[in-house]
């Protein structure tokens, strides 16, 4: 048993973790190679297959089936023993959100059924529920003759929870078995399930917390079980309760609505980072190019920039492709890759260890599903070079504490997030910048002192205006801006910029006639809060208008000034990252130029790059990149870069 002051091998966060995501016809695969491509990367973990839909060991259990393609052998153990030998640790997969079609007559009750009793079948596969007997009884049997048998570090688990829709995007809508029926009755005093997940669908919030409720406690009788077995086996999946790493993944979809999200991997990463001390984040950087295409990859420009922005951002590397990599028809994207993992393993003690500067956290609602107000304020602050953290709403309202290092908390959509979350962010005493304020639970606006006096909607062809007699600072050439979307009116604070009236539009001779309100776009109160009644993220992230932007930095300039704590020449297109490493402080610079509408390519080579950085420092190792100087300045340093090609890393020893 691990002692307390010992520390799991998953939180050194390190993690170069491959993951080969197995089909049934790689039971006959060649081991050897495998490692030897394993050792190129220089990782120092693999995923691979083990049970579940299909088994890659001789299996004694009568519900599991193994790959007919291992004849008789017992691919997993060797892979197991052949890694182990190698220096590279084996995290098992599992795959129980179906069976083979084989046992559906046989235990109908362990399957999913729709409103109108319907199973989902998908090939020879058929869709089980997390309420049913096999995956609360029958998965933790797989897993425990997998724990049994095999010395695995760390187990995983695809597709857990309540799944709604199928490998081809066909939506279902909530489970309807006799097991959820049963379940949620007793859970919600006798209420009926939900027909769909439309917000205005009876009982869906209680819903909401009953998927909660059953998920968490799949997972703590799965980690109890694992535990049984060792305290240095992880338990990893995109769930939150009791894992040791949180899987999230940048993936790509050819159908996925546009704009294209670029920062996919910082996002991930620093929603985790930030809101457990005792998790880490594996973000996984898929090769394919969808689901529909798993045997074509995304450019290998586009991988670079999510594997950097893994490492940057504060996680390991977690990297994954279709079956093996002999054969593949794709290699320029695996050569890309191969590239960070070698990076990062020379450097990874520096890697490991960083601690956030960033004094202002964005906070988000726990979901997968990113939002365009969420997105847009998030890409804005990258771009203005303004240093951030991401906090999970649900994780303020548990641990309070987690605010202590910010002095602001700025929400991109305040409608989206617990109310909880932000009382306890205001009873802490934290400036509270809140965007998208159209919707504000009664409470809130009680502790806020402000009172909603309308929500407008119809607001194509209204403005808001940024004159500076209007009591908005200078947004140079810039006298309206477009309002597009929903709008509120609140009294209670001062305000500014306010909102122009629409006025007729059609022909030239008719568009005149607009009229200057009283209702603010911009209010702030005497404790330095600031509130924006209407979707600054989301205009931006479908409209990129710089103006926007503009707004937010001019808002943070007046209300939290010490959140901008970097200065300097660098264009929109470099994402950096400043950190502390151990004793050391690391600065990073990617280049994203290469990337112009939904097209990554390799970026533009960039030159005579600086950076005001607070506080007295010298240069320490170069770690990637160009040439770096210093030069003192009365209280800060300016760090100049004579090339950024790529991505560029150094160390400043403080002074």
């Amino acid at each position: 048993m691990r002692g307390e002051q010992d520390m799991a091998w998953w939180m050194e966060n390190n993690l170069r973790l491959v993951q080969n995501n197995m089909r049934d016809i790689d039971g006959d695969m060649d081991v050897d190679k495998l490692i030897t491509e394993l050792k190129d990367f220089r990782c120092n973990a693999v995923m691979v297959g083990a049970g579940g839909i299909s088994s890659f060991y001789p299996t004694e259990l009568e519900f599991q089936r193994p790959t007919s393609w291992l004849r008789e052998r017992d691919l997993l153990g060797e892979i197991v023993e052949k890694c182990h030998r190698a220096g590279i640790r084996v995290i098992a997969r599992f795959d129980f959100s179906k069976t083979h079609q084989c046992f559906f007559h046989q235990h109908p009750d362990w399957y999913y059924r729709s409103a109108d009793g319907r199973a989902v079948p998908y090939n020879d596969t058929v869709a089980t529920c997390v309420c049913g007997e096999y995956q609360q009884e029958r998965a933790l049997d797989i897993i425990e003759e997998v724990l049994k048998r095999y010395p695995v570090d760390g187990i995983f688990f695809n597709m857990f929870g309540f799944i709604t829709w199928d490998y081809s995007g066909n939506y279902y809508g909530p489970c309807h078995c006799d097991s959820c029926r049963r379940r949620f009755s007793e859970y919600s005093g006798g209420k009926d399930l939900p027909k769909t997940e439309a917000p205005d669908e009876p009982n869906l919030k209680e819903y909401r917390a009953f998927q909660e409720r059953v998920v968490g406690e799949v997972l703590r009788r799965i980690h109890k079980l694992v535990r049984q077995y060792g305290d240095e086996i992880a338990l990893c999946t995109y769930h939150h309760s009791h894992v040791d790493i949180i899987r999230d993944e940048s993936n790509s979809a050819v159908d996925r609505p546009l704009p294209f999200w670029l920062y996919n991997s910082s996002s991930n990463v620093l929603k985790v980072r930030s809101s457990w001390k005792d998790k880490i984040i594996s973000n996984c950087v898929i090769n394919a190019a969808d689901l529909f295409y798993r045997f074509s990859a995304v450019p290998p420009a586009l991988t670079r920039i999510r594997l950097y922005e893994n490492i940057a951002a504060g996680s390991g590397l977690d990297f994954c492709i279709i079956g093996v990599f002999e054969g593949y028809p794709d290699r320029e994207s695996v050569a890309a890759a191969k590239e960070i993992f070698r990076y990062h393993a020379d450097h990874e003690e520096i890697y490991g260890r960083l601690s956030s500067l960033a004094k202002i956290a964005v906070l988000a609602p726990l979901s997968r599903r990113e939002s365009q107000d969420y997105q847009g304020v998030f890409r804005a602050l990258k771009e203005l070079h303004i240093l951030f953290d991401c906090l999970l709403d649900s994780r303020v309202i548990e641990e309070p504490g987690l605010l202590e290092q910010y002095t602001t908390v700025l929400v991109p959509e305040l409608g989206g997030v617990l109310p909880e979350a932000l009382e306890a962010a205001e009873k802490a005493g934290k400036k509270l910048i809140l965007l998208g304020a159209v919707e504000m639970e009664p409470r809130l606006q009680e502790i806020l002192g402000l009172v909603r006096k309308e929500k407008i909607t119809a607001n194509r062809a209204a403005y808001l205006s940024v004159e500076p007699e209007t009591g908005m600072e200078t947004l140079e050439g810039r006298g309206w801006i477009l309002l597009d979307g929903p709008f509120a009116c609140y009294e209670g604070w001062p305000g500014a910029m306010p909102r122009v009236e629409r006025a007729w539009f059609g022909p030239p001779e008719r568009c005149f006639g607009h009229r200057l309100t009283d209702a603010p776009g911009l209010l702030r109160s005497p404790k330095g809060h600031m509130l924006l009644p209407w979707r600054l993220g989301w205009l931006y992230h479908r409209l990129g208008y710089p103006e926007y932007r503009e707004i937010l930095r001019l808002t943070l300039a007046q209300a939290a000034p010490e959140s901008i704590q970097l200065k300097g020449n660098l264009p929109p297109q470099v994402e950096v990252f400043w950190d502390r490493s151990g004793g050391s402080y690391l600065l990073q610079m990617l280049n994203l130029s290469g990337c112009h509408g939904v097209t990554v390519e390799e970026p533009v080579e960039l030159s005579e790059l600086w950076v005001e950085l607070p506080g007295r420092f010298r240069i320490g190792d170069t770690l990637s990149g160009g040439k770096f100087t210093a030069s003192a300045l009365a209280k800060s340093t300016r760090v100049c870069l004579e090339r950024l090609e790529e991505f560029a890393a150094v160390l400043l020893e403080e002074q």
